[in-house]
């Protein structure tokens, strides 16, 4: 996390959270000459409404702190989705249980992409079933890009059984 990332982060963290809703993550970047950033935010039933109203009201906080200096940014606020990423050990603890796609910076046992499940998270150790019965142990530093992995017909088969 970059050191403007982080201090974004710290300063949103409290605002999201008074509003009710948990600040999941932010990027920060600057692309064609202007500031984007972009604001993760999760609650059970988060709606575009909800969206657009925590981007006013960041917006409007933004302004007062002055943290970016101008107005010349772009603001993006929405739900991390299904398919989330896994950016920190805490969201990894969250998925316990969950499918994932696991891409390692340095290979494990020969092997840079996983596929499988979250069995355990042990200190910095992510415990993930691969392949039936076989496991493997990946450092949490190690990672550098993971999803969670959505089945459709499995969440289809759930919304069908709620009914």
């Amino acid at each position: 996390m970059s050191v403007k990332q982080k201090q974004l982060f710290e300063f949103l963290q409290p605002l999201v959270q008074a509003l009710g809703f948990e600040l999941y993550w932010v990027e920060y970047g600057i692309y064609a000459g202007k500031i984007n950033i972009r604001v993760f935010v999760d609650k059970n039933g988060l709606t575009s409404t909800d969206c657009a109203n925590i981007s006013r009201y960041i917006k409007a906080e933004l302004v007062v702190a002055n943290i970016l200096g101008d107005d010349n940014y772009q603001l993006e606020v929405s739900s991390p989705g299904l398919d989330r990423s896994l950016f920190t050990l805490e969201h990894f603890k969250k998925a316990v249980g969950s499918d994932v796609d696991i891409k390692v910076r340095t290979a494990v046992d020969g092997k840079c992409n996983f596929n499988g499940k979250i069995l355990d998270i042990d200190g910095d150790m992510i415990l993930l079933s691969i392949n039936f019965n076989e496991t493997v142990k990946i450092n949490f530093d190690n990672v550098q890009r993971a999803n969670i992995k959505i089945d459709i017909k499995t969440l289809f088969k759930k919304k069908s059984d709620d009914k």
